[in-house]
């Protein structure tokens, strides 16, 4: 009992169960990364013309002359080198970076999805472990990686951030929640911009919402 009551535990078990669900993909990392899908068709020449211009011609590519005619990098939010986190893959190889971004991002958004049961719904830590644990092995999430939505995968993981952040700034106004929902924000905005539209529209209601609520 001391041990689930210690605050860094239920992220122990988070993480577990992320190894858990991503086992097959770091035993056999083709189930992941070569499967003819859009990670392998759209997303891993885009990540790999990026790389290759960064490192060997010291260059940020605002144009991809790569596809047909060519096609801009610079008007899309989602090219990759405007999310920070994509910087692992200037250190590791492209298959292996997607799955281990996949994997950062997918532990990510579990902490937040405990944190919202803390902190939002007011569970116990079992029981917002548990919420945790069914945010890793959501049906949704597993389709993302089958169709190769890299995008997806990664927005995924800021959506709990963004309605925790939305709730906690409606009832406390802090700046530390004024922050975290900038960043998400961020987060959503350049890896899925569709994403970022519907979940925004969403985030404004909830705070206004509570407002009103609360008066």
């Amino acid at each position: 009992m001391k041990l689930l009551n210690n605050k860094y535990f239920p992220f122990l078990v988070i993480f577990l169960a992320c190894l858990v669900f991503y086992l097959p993909i770091f035993a056999k990392p083709t189930l992941f990364v070569d499967r003819n899908n859009d990670l392998q068709e759209f997303f891993w020449p885009i990540y790999f013309f990026v790389k290759e211009q960064i490192i060997k011609n010291h260059q940020i590519p605002l144009w991809n002359n790569m596809i047909l005619s060519g096609t801009p990098l610079l008007p899309d939010p989602q090219a990759p080198f405007f999310y920070l986190p994509n910087i692992l893959f200037l250190f590791l190889p492209i298959n292996l970076g997607f799955t281990v971004s996949a994997f950062i991002h997918t532990f990510f958004g579990s902490a937040g999805a405990y944190l919202v049961g803390k902190k939002v719904l007011n569970l116990k830590n079992f029981a917002a472990v548990f919420c945790a644990i069914l945010f890793v092995f959501s049906p949704k999430l597993a389709g993302y990686i089958e169709a190769g939505h890299f995008g997806l995968i990664t927005s995924w993981a800021w959506l709990p951030w963004v309605y925790l952040a939305t709730v906690m700034l409606a009832k406390k106004p802090k700046i530390v929640w004024s922050t975290v929902l900038t960043i998400s924000s961020a987060g959503l905005f350049y890896t899925h911009s569709t994403t970022f539209i519907y979940a925004m529209a969403l985030s404004g209601i909830i705070f206004i919402s509570l407002i009103l609520k609360s008066k």
